[in-house]
């Protein structure tokens, strides 16, 4: 996060919640990033199956 406000100019004295400084950036967060990531291991997202 702290790369995230240095990107964007501002710093945790101007009280920007951190929800909303990913929103203007538009990133997720690192638990949808990561959710993500296991989705596709398993195959869940993407809808292929490892069993041919």
């Amino acid at each position: 996060m702290k790369y995230l406000r240095r990107v964007k100019g501002v710093t945790e004295m101007d009280k920007i919640r951190n929800e909303t400084i990913r929103t203007e950036l538009e990133t997720e967060s690192i638990l949808e990033h990561i959710e993500m990531k296991q989705l596709r291991w398993w195959g869940q997202h993407t809808g292929e199956t490892s069993l041919g």
